[in-house]
């Protein structure tokens, strides 16, 4: 008899226990906690882009963004962002083949 009471005790203990975290990872996760920085600014970039280019068109996959620009008198270019951490991966410059 007297394992059982400490038994249910230690089970109710533990309840309390997960109810508790629960609680506080949606409140963690509703006020944008843990999981985007815990305080932490959003990022921002400003792309430089030369004179006259424009935006033939953008995907996104994933946490990467590929901008296609058209700058006049130069082959295109794809410029690639890393959305997560906010910086540039890299660029493919589009030749054609001759």
């Amino acid at each position: 008899m007297r394992s059982l009471k400490l038994l249910v005790i230690v089970l109710g203990i533990l309840i309390i226990a997960a109810v508790a975290t629960i609680m506080v990872t949606l409140v963690n996760r509703s006020s944008g906690g843990a999981g985007e920085g815990a305080g932490e600014k959003p990022w921002a970039r400003v792309l430089q882009v030369p004179a006259g280019a424009s935006i033939r068109g953008f995907r996104l996959d994933g946490d990467r963004l590929v901008i296609h620009l058209a700058v006049p008198g130069k082959p295109d270019e794809l410029r690639i962002l890393d959305l997560a951490r906010g910086r540039p991966i890299g660029a493919v410059r589009l030749k054609n083949a001759n």
